[in-house]
């Protein structure tokens, strides 16, 4: 039996076991996928007991000291949420993955983009940007000094404008005040959310003004199915309908 595992903190209630395990049984994998609950990089011998394993907060920066070999996918980001443990343990980014499959099939704009956040999933988003041809990539943040950190590290602008073909939401819920300052004072056809675990205002004010979007599940549903298909080796499908709430 194969073993995965998600690699942060907090996750307990994290959807993703259900997903994976959704996953597996749809394409016949025999494995299992486990919470480890941790703000601490684990060493490499305690990497090595799984063949795969997702990453996400506050480590999808700082998981890099244990990588033995870089996808393009995380050298592109500056940042990792999957683990691939074979010979080597090799980097991925699988929400740069989700985020190019999601804008491609539901056709959104991307010329003139807001990312709102500066960790992992914001660096993910900026590369997706950049790669889909966005000529304006700005972005906003709580901390200024971060802010500045993902600006000098990647191709975005530390500016604001009135009007966004989109906006990508890549805080935390706690950080929902802040991207309601923000999203107040500005207009936007189509929206990303990360956010998949609570109603925050970005999700209500798409709702009400039917604004066209990728929310936080689809992002999640879509790269935990990139990530099995990376440590399976092949193909998969999934039917979307059996996974959303």
């Amino acid at each position: 039996m194969k073993k995965f595992g998600l690699l942060g903190r907090p996750i307990n209630n994290s959807p993703s076991p259900a997903i994976h395990r959704i996953i597996m049984e749809a394409n016949g994998i025999d494995g299992n996928y486990a919470l480890i609950e941790s703000n601490e990089i684990p060493n490499r011998k305690f990497l090595r007991e799984f063949d795969g394993i997702n990453v996400t907060t506050p480590l999808k920066e700082k998981i890099n000291v244990v990588v033995e070999e870089w996808d393009n996918t995380a050298r592109v980001c500056g940042a990792v949420n999957t683990l691939f443990i074979g010979g080597k343990i090799k980097a991925f980014n699988t929400d740069y993955l989700a985020i190019l499959e999601l804008v491609r099939l539901k056709d959104i704009s991307v010329e003139k983009a807001l990312i709102i956040g500066a960790g992992g999933a914001a660096k993910a988003a900026i590369a997706a940007m950049m790669k889909l041809g966005a000529k304006v990539i700005h972005i906003q943040n709580r901390s200024i000094e971060r802010a500045h950190k993902i600006s000098m590290e990647m191709d975005a602008e530390i500016a604001l404008s009135n009007s966004y073909d989109v906006i990508v939401n890549a805080v935390t819920p706690e950080g929902d005040y802040f991207l309601r300052k923000i999203i107040e004072s500005i207009t936007f056809k189509n929206f990303i959310d990360f956010n998949y675990s609570s109603r925050n205002h970005l999700k209500n004010i798409a709702e009400r003004k039917e604004i066209k979007g990728i929310n936080g599940m689809e992002i999640l549903i879509r790269q935990a199915l990139k990530s099995e298909e990376i440590w399976n080796s092949r193909n998969l499908s999934i039917d979307e309908k059996m996974v959303m709430p």
